[in-house]
């Protein structure tokens, strides 16, 4: 596992061992990320049909961004039913991979991500790209991928999986970006001059309307879905998705204050409300407080 980041960028003298103590805890508190995601995932999928589940988990990769129109929405689902409805289930009750694959008109696991995130030119007449599955871009499609991972990998699905033969493995996965991550890692290597940090105090303050952050959330050197999937191979390798833990840590770790009627600022804090109202999070099972002190603990400037 790689701690340095290459011709991404520079660690700040003052922040590498931050950084490495940081990938430390990631690695070493991964399964708490993916028992809450086991325990998401199993109260959505209790369909007695693969193709049903299987659904399920492409709208709720839609919903996970509550952004968009409804009738995008509508279209994609659509779309994706259209594909999957024509699928055989098997004795077994599970769904070929590979028919799944064929139906999308691609050969192998390596094309999921690209095949459905892909856009078009809607007729000859303009130049205007148009996504296959409207509203589903990058950090949905992920996230639909993930999911499917970690059902097919985790002894808890036994007898309720989606598919036989699944050879999706954890090199084809993608980061989720967002801008939870966005924000700890510029907390963690100190590339934002938006933050301050210091003692027990961490502030992400406002951006002016004109400073607005645009899709790519501000991360100088990582400014894209891209390059922040490359920085986290160059970080773990194949356990790439490890990184898309920051969201799980940074999520019950924020609150965010309004200032005034369009200007609000986020603090680095336990957020007990989220962490009691959470769906999938009963309280001190999956995961303790102490657990999120701890991971803030490591941001901390001591002063």
């Amino acid at each position: 596992m790689k701690s340095d980041i290459k011709n991404k960028v520079s660690i700040p003298e003052g922040r590498k061992e931050i950084w490495e103590k940081v990938i430390k805890f990631l690695n070493d508190n991964h399964q708490i990320v993916i028992d809450y995601h086991i325990i998401r995932l199993k109260i959505n999928m209790s369909q007695d049909c693969p193709k049903k589940r299987l659904r399920t988990l492409f709208i709720m990769a839609y919903d996970s961004n509550s952004s968009g129109r409804l009738d995008n929405k509508a279209t994609a689902v659509e779309k994706f039913f259209n594909i999957i409805d024509k699928l055989d289930v098997n004795k077994d009750n599970l769904i070929n991979w590979n028919d799944f694959l064929d139906n999308l008109g691609i050969s192998t696991s390596e094309e999921v991500f690209a095949r459905l995130v892909v856009k078009h030119k809607k007729s000859s007449e303009t130049k205007k790209l148009e996504r296959d599955y409207p509203g589903f871009a990058e950090k949905k499609a992920a996230i639909f991928l993930r999911d499917l991972f970690i059902i097919h990998n985790e002894s808890e699905f036994n007898g309720n999986k989606v598919f036989k033969n699944f050879d999706l493995n954890k090199s084809h996965l993608k980061v989720p970006f967002d801008i939870v991550i966005c924000d700890l890692i510029n907390i963690i290597l100190q590339t934002s001059n938006k933050i301050v940090n210091s003692n027990s105090i961490i502030e992400i303050l406002p951006f002016e309307k004109k400073e607005k952050r645009p899709n790519v959330y501000l991360v100088p050197g990582l400014n894209g879905f891209n390059k922040i999937n490359n920085f986290a191979i160059e970080v773990f390798g194949k356990d790439l998705i490890i990184l898309e833990d920051l969201w799980f840590w940074g999520y019950f770790n924020s609150k965010t204050k309004k200032l005034s009627k369009t200007q609000s600022k986020k603090n680095i804090e336990f957020n007990s409300s989220k962490y009691n109202t959470d769906l999938y999070m009963y309280p001190g099972v999956i995961c303790k407080t102490s657990k999120f002190d701890e991971f803030r603990e490591l941001l901390y400037e001591k002063k």
